[in-house]
């Protein structure tokens, strides 16, 4: 009949809006649970692997959070050799 598809060729076309909609359920529930300016989410495909970053907008990037962090741990090992008595050590 004309105008008819079939449930596999309906499926087919759906499948990308079902990922879509769980992707949208997933973030919704993750931002009750999580505070942090952003989040990683790991998708299993055909081709592999795929690792989707969100990020809010106006925030750090996890880069520059890493970067951030790594220059605290230098500050405060800097710190803390100093308050030893070491004032060669430097990180």
């Amino acid at each position: 009949m004309p105008g008819l598809i079939s449930l596999r060729t309906l499926a087919r076309l759906l499948a990308p809006w079902r990922t879509i909609r769980r992707l949208e359920a997933t973030v919704q529930r993750l931002q009750k649970i999580l505070a942090d300016n952003y989040l990683q989410l790991t998708f299993d495909t055909p081709e592999g692997l795929i690792l989707v970053t969100v990020q809010r907008p106006g925030g750090a990037s996890p880069h520059s959070l890493r970067a951030m962090a790594e220059q605290e741990a230098r500050n405060l090992r800097a710190e803390l050799a100093r308050l030893q008595g070491d004032p060669e050590a430097h990180f």
